[in-house]
């Protein structure tokens, strides 16, 4: 989510503090250099670059219009006109909200369980700003995380898997999701756990072999193959309450592996995992699981969808058969 901070008007000194806290760009009356990497609007530039709407039932087809041209729609309501958003959500989400209260960036980010593009914060003091900028950073979707019965448990050969370096320390039962085919993902534990052979390294999971999808914020996918440094990835922990981190570093070894299958209902999902005591999978109460033990009939997490269209990571409605 793209996040400017509007301080026209505002003291000096909340430049400073919405690089710090992580804003991808600020709006200034005059246009100046500020120490740090972040983009800086003027007065001008602004009000070249983005198309502000006071938002209206009458005005949501020019709205839908001029978002379909490739404009930067800013909607303007104070408080938050939900119900406009919802209906702008459902039809194209490429849009920035106007916030004042930042109590109402979590509703921005999840109405319509995809919330909006971006935010134009306009905080009046360094605590709103440090409040509304954290909320639209660190907290992402909440995943609805299904226990999966382990059916089968298999050796998966010898090929390439991908070590996820994070720039995030996690702890037991929170990692990422995985999955072989886009049916479901299992969540797999960060390294966090101590074992005979490794020290700890909460920052990484060991995801899976090249070909696995992982999910990223805002329901995107991407092989892990194709991870790169600054990518996105999507941090759960086991009650499904997650955060977007990104990836520091990406390590492909060859390795043998499992093949891990479980089921949920009708549904069959699967993973291939390196075959290592530090990889684990989690526990419906949170507890890690070494894939070395997981046995027939273990319950462990994951998100279950059924099998999805997916064009370059983002889902769409097609017939598609995988197996």
């Amino acid at each position: 989510m793209k996040v400017y901070a509007d301080l026209r008007g505002l003291p000096e000194d909340l430049v400073i503090t919405a690089i710090e806290s992580g804003c991808d760009g600020v709006i200034l009356q005059e246009s100046r250099k500020v120490p740090g990497l972040i983009k800086v609007l003027s007065n001008e530039d602004y009000k070249r670059d983005f198309y502000e709407v006071d938002i209206t039932p009458d005005r949501q087809d020019e709205v839908s219009q001029k978002i379909l041209e490739g404009k930067n729609v800013v909607i303007m309501s104070n408080p938050l006109d939900v119900l406009s958003l919802e209906n702008l959500v459902a039809r194209n989400n490429s849009f920035y909200a106007s916030l004042i209260n930042p109590d109402e960036v979590e509703t921005a980010k999840t109405i319509m369980e995809r919330g909006v593009h971006g935010l134009i914060l306009r905080p009046k003091d360094k605590e709103e700003l440090i409040r509304a900028v954290s909320a639209a950073k660190k907290n992402c979707e909440r995943v609805e995380l299904k226990k999966a019965t382990i059916s089968e448990i298999s050796f998966g050969g010898y090929g390439d898997r991908v070590c996820v370096d994070t720039i995030s320390l996690m702890v037991p039962g929170q990692g990422v999701l995985v999955g072989n085919t886009t049916a479901g993902y299992f969540l797999v534990n960060a390294e966090s756990v101590e074992n005979d052979y490794t020290g700890k390294r909460p920052f990484r999971v060991n995801a899976g072999a090249v070909h696995g999808y992982i999910l990223q914020p805002n329901n995107k996918t991407q092989y892990l193959s194709e991870l790169k440094i600054g990518d996105s990835v999507l941090v759960s922990n086991h009650i499904g309450k997650s955060l977007e981190s990104r990836v520091g570093r990406i390590k492909i070894e060859s390795r043998p592996f499992i093949l891990v299958k479980a089921q949920y209902e009708d549904k069959e999902i699967s993973v291939y995992m390196q075959n290592g005591s530090q990889v684990h999978l989690v526990s419906p109460g949170g507890t890690p699981i070494p894939i070395t033990s997981l046995k027939k009939g273990d319950l462990v997490l994951a998100d279950i969808r059924g099998v999805e269209g997916r064009h370059m990571g983002i889902k769409y409605e097609e017939k598609i058969i995988e197996k």
